[in-house]
């Protein structure tokens, strides 16, 4: 998929973090480039080691089993700049190979902030070009964070009013992972990771944005709320 696109990558970086199978050896064999780690860290570590290593002004991360249109970079490159990040419409698939759902975001608000908006409509790094430089004035990808790390970078680049020119046709799959650090976890951990999510964000942003957390905190609290009442019952 990489090399299928109609206007290639100026660079391509692979991570490995510990992989047993052939990927590694593959990837050597067809000369590419990979960065290696001897444990796995977490997604937001081997990203952060990937947005290090570039040299590229915009970069784009996916994971090695999720599918591209020939035309991905092509259509969305052009329409990316240094404070503007480009992204399309996208669909996720299933891990029985089904596509569960397309994400499309025809109501994307003019301006921003946008952190409510990119709350209740997550919007999947595989889809999105963003200008390098950006998300290294950020520090990248809160390597605290086990699950929802993606969710709370794409927060705080919405909440520096970062520009976005959206595409509405879907240019990628994002292939759901039974086995991922977040498919594979209990619904209470996965709640508990968002609460750990914007509770870190609450603490670095003035009040004025901060209030846009309030309606999924409260949302949160009666999650937790509900569980303890049924484990009282």
């Amino acid at each position: 998929m990489v090399r299928a696109q109609s206007r290639p990558y100026d660079e391509v970086l692979f991570f490995d973090d510990g992989s047993t199978d052939d990927t590694v050896r593959l990837l050597v064999a067809a000369g590419c480039a990979v960065l290696r780690g001897d444990l796995n860290r977490g997604a937001a570590c081997a990203r952060n080691r990937l947005l290090a290593a570039s040299t590229a002004d915009y970069v784009h991360f996916h994971d090695i089993d999720d599918e591209l249109d020939p035309t991905f970079v092509a259509t969305l490159l052009p329409n990316a700049r240094p404070d503007c990040a480009a992204f399309c419409a996208f669909q996720r698939r299933r891990p029985d190979g089904r596509i569960e759902r397309e994400d499309r975001f025809r109501d994307l608000p003019a301006a921003g902030p946008r952190v409510a908006y990119f709350i209740d409509h997550f919007l999947t790094f595989n889809a999105t070009i963003y200008p390098r430089s950006v998300l290294l004035q950020l520090g990248g990808f809160e390597e605290s964070l086990r699950i929802h790390e993606d969710l709370h970078l794409l927060l705080r680049l919405a909440a520096t009013g970062l520009q976005y020119s959206y595409e509405d046709r879907i240019l990628t799959t994002w292939q759901l992972r039974g086995a991922s650090t977040y498919h594979a976890a209990e619904p209470r951990r996965i709640a508990a990771g968002l609460l750990d999510c914007l509770a870190d964000l609450s603490r670095r942003w003035p009040r004025d944005i901060r209030r846009e957390l309030g309606p999924t905190l409260l949302d949160l609290a009666w999650q937790f709320h509900a569980w303890r009442d049924t484990e009282n019952t």
